[in-house]
């Protein structure tokens, strides 16, 4: 079963606050996908045609893809479609396994795993590293 997160912010802390790293580490533990939807925030230094969102805390700390997940803005009045195309993308996603050489299995190092597919294809995987536990 997939579990996701959907969070709605607009981007910027409030409060107490937790390391974006701690819960992308607590996330992939549970494994959980963040998907946060971003209520933009525009300067009012630009002009209206040409407003594009302010970057966020959130957006730049990696959270929703570090996850699996992802970031939108929602910038249109009706966020029907928006909200439909998360859960179309929550409900078809999948899980690969992979297991290492056994001499690998348990040497308390950091490893790299890379998904690719075809062109024109879009992946996304929730981690890219992964450490293993070291033999006691």
């Amino acid at each position: 079963m997939k579990r996701a997160v959907l969070v709605v912010t607009d981007g910027f802390p409030a409060g107490d606050t937790v390391a974006p790293q701690t819960v992308i580490e607590r996330a992939n533990a549970a494994d959980v996908s963040i998907f946060a939807v971003t209520l933009p925030s525009y300067s009012r230094m630009t002009a209206s045609s040409s407003q594009t969102p302010l970057p966020t805390p959130l957006d730049v700390s990696g959270l929703a893809e570090f996850t699996g997940g992802r970031n939108v803005y929602a910038n249109e009045k009706d966020y029907g479609p928006l909200f439909r195309s998360i859960a179309e993308e929550v409900t078809s996603a999948y899980v690969l396994a992979f297991y290492p050489p056994e001499e690998k299995r348990r040497d308390g190092k950091v490893h790299t795993i890379r998904v690719e597919g075809p062109n024109g294809l879009t992946l996304r995987q929730s981690r890219v590293e992964y450490k293993t536990i070291a033999k006691p």
